[in-house]
């Protein structure tokens, strides 16, 4: 599999402009299929909202009709549960239109609910072709990658920084890889569980939003893992 033609296929789908997001973005495809419980095409059937005791809004359900189901095991219908705030969805809901849905288990107490991450890949499934096509790719991948995104200090922490070095450790193995333009490294690794470090003067800690934990990062066949760094104070 060539990372470079995944990578593009990857962000195809619009991230919330409401959410707070992850880093580094976008969200890679080969990344969020492998951390969902769940990946499947459904139906919406109908929308129930939840309503607050000041009469407003708080949440809605969502309840679907399973498709197709891409990974994991789902019931024939299941429900979503979105509350109205900044981790919804990037996307409008209609009923009786179908979705791509990167699922995980809400973490809404009640009801058995499942969720999604508002600046993932989920999203209207006549606009997933290209998502789609890379969970594809998956299958038959011999490696995977290590996506490092370095910025600045504090709130600069998402702002690029430019030929950091990073490396990636694992039994003895090292493989390393230099930040671009936009801040990014990407390291094609074998399977395994990796340390992930800016070798730079030790000058750099995981950003609070970092999708994956460096000290331990699981990389699977076809699989992608995303960190960000800042440097520190």
């Amino acid at each position: 599999m060539q990372f470079g033609v995944a990578l593009a296929l990857s962000a195809i789908l619009s991230t919330s402009a409401w959410s707070l997001c992850g880093e580094p973005r976008p969200r890679l495809v080969c990344a969020e299929y492998f951390q969902s419980n769940v990946v499947v095409s459904a139906q919406l059937l109908r929308t129930q909202p939840v309503i607050d005791k000041d009469g407003f809004v708080s949440a809605n359900i969502y309840h679907m009709k399973t498709l197709h189901a891409l990974r994991g095991t789902i019931g024939p219908e299941f429900e979503i549960f979105e509350g109205n705030d900044s981790g919804r969805a990037g996307f409008f809901w209609k009923n009786g239109n179908s979705y791509l849905l990167f699922l995980f288990p809400s973490r809404e107490k009640k009801g058995g609910y499942w969720g999604l991450d508002g600046c993932g890949n989920s999203g209207p499934l006549k606009q997933a072709v290209a998502a789609l096509n890379s969970i594809q790719h998956i299958s038959g991948a011999q490696s995977g990658l290590i996506q490092v995104g370095v910025g600045g200090i504090g709130a600069d922490s998402k702002n690029p920084l430019a030929g950091r070095h990073v490396k990636a450790e694992s039994s003895g193995r090292v493989f390393t890889g230099t930040s671009d333009n936009r801040g990014i490294a990407d390291i094609e690794v074998p399977p395994g569980t990796y340390k992930v470090t800016v070798s730079d003067s030790g000058r750099f800690e995981p950003y609070d939003l970092s999708y994956d934990d460096p000290r331990s990062v699981v990389v699977h066949k076809g699989g992608c893992a995303q960190i960000q760094f800042g440097a520190r104070q």
